[in-house]
């Protein structure tokens, strides 16, 4: 339960006078969009967790909260976003009292000229379209609709990361970016990737190590392995709903593993050859299936319902792919990462409405 207010100003406490659900979605009103709302929770930070810790870093993640953001922890700004078609999170590590109570204030406020990402013409008629602004307020909400979760993670950690697949090539592209405390350089650092499938986790399939360069986005890798015959992702003619695992773990020069991360993948590629649409090797048809509307209280897969059903999304996927759907449109804005989670699972395509607002090197 988070207490809430709408109020373009940080109000005080007595402001709050509602008691909403986090996540959950409510009706606002259009004034209420236009001067924004606020969020606020207390909760309690045991030094038992950890206390100070200069080689820990605690990371505010949100997994959908729109449509711009801004969060203060105990009164400090901790970070903003704008967009919410993906998760986003702040580094909070300075701001927490450790042994006391923490305050937590989120402001969000509806798309315009002065809450959107840097350089865009919101007011202009083309871009006032893809980002939810002007004449779709029904879309330009307000809300916390993902989960808010607090995690501790290394002070030097592999900060993002994503496998890419080349079907037509025959190999595996990793990249990502790493995290390093202040005055720490990336000197004897290196990132080891195994990929295992997940019908046989005990099986490596494959090795890779990533070495650490210095640019203008921080300390990254970027590195490409050769494969060959893997177990293509897809349904029908075009493979399975085949996944495989990728631990990638980042170790200094004694080879200790200061982090790890782990994440799933399918092997496949998209790609266009001339104007046939192409998946693996074989042209594609696409036939998609949009969420069935009047029955969201029912369905619950949707964040933009305020809850999310993981059971609904995969009796609703097993469906389509029954009646021989390949792909489910949500009409607009994204489901989130859990339901994306069960089209890869079920071997089904997604086609989300969503734009990108994130830095141009991250998509």
């Amino acid at each position: 339960q988070w207490r809430f207010g709408a109020d373009g100003r940080p109000p005080r406490k007595d402001a709050y006078r509602a008691t909403v659900r986090v996540p959950g979605a409510c009706q606002l009103d259009d004034q209420t969009q236009e001067v924004g709302v606020w969020y606020r929770k207390v909760f309690p930070m045991p030094a038992t967790l950890g206390g100070k810790d200069p080689s820990a870093r605690w990371l505010l993640r949100f997994a959908k909260a729109g449509w711009y953001t801004r969060a203060y922890l105990n009164g400090k700004p901790v970070g903003k976003n704008f967009g919410s078609s993906t998760p986003f999170e702040f580094d909070v590590t300075e701001a927490i009292r450790w042994g006391a109570d923490n305050e937590l204030a989120v402001h969000l406020h509806a798309a315009d000229a002065s809450h959107t990402v840097g350089g865009a013409l919101i007011g202009d008629l083309y871009e006032s379209i893809s980002f939810r602004s002007g004449g779709r307020k029904n879309r330009n909400w307000v809300q916390i609709l993902g989960d808010v979760t607090l995690h501790k993670r290394p002070a030097a950690h592999i900060a993002w990361q994503i496998a890419e697949t080349s079907v037509r090539k025959g190999r595996l592209r990793l990249r990502g970016r790493v995290g390093l405390p202040a005055g720490r350089t990336a000197k004897g650092l290196s990132v080891h990737a195994q990929v295992a499938s997940l019908d046989e986790p005990d099986r490596i399939v494959l090795t890779a190590e990533c070495p650490l360069t210095t640019g203008k986005q921080g300390q990254t890798f970027d590195s490409t392995v050769a494969w060959k015959e893997p177990v293509l992702w897809g349904f029908g003619k075009y493979g399975k709903a085949h996944l495989y695992g990728l631990r990638l773990e980042l170790r200094d020069a004694a080879g200790a593993v200061l982090d790890a991360t782990v994440r799933r993948f399918g092997f496949r590629e998209i790609w266009y050859d001339g104007r046939k649409l192409m998946l693996n090797g074989k042209e594609l048809f696409i036939a998609a299936a949009a969420e069935p509307h009047g029955l969201e209280p029912v369905t619950s897969y949707h964040y933009a319902d305020g809850v999310f059903e993981r059971n609904n999304m995969v009796r609703f996927c097993q469906v389509l792919r029954k009646f021989g759907w390949n792909a489910v449109h949500n009409h607009f804005d994204t489901y989130g990462e859990a339901a994306y989670d069960v089209a890869d699972e079920l071997g089904l395509l997604v086609v989300a409405g969503f734009y990108c607002s994130g830095p141009a090197w991250l998509t």
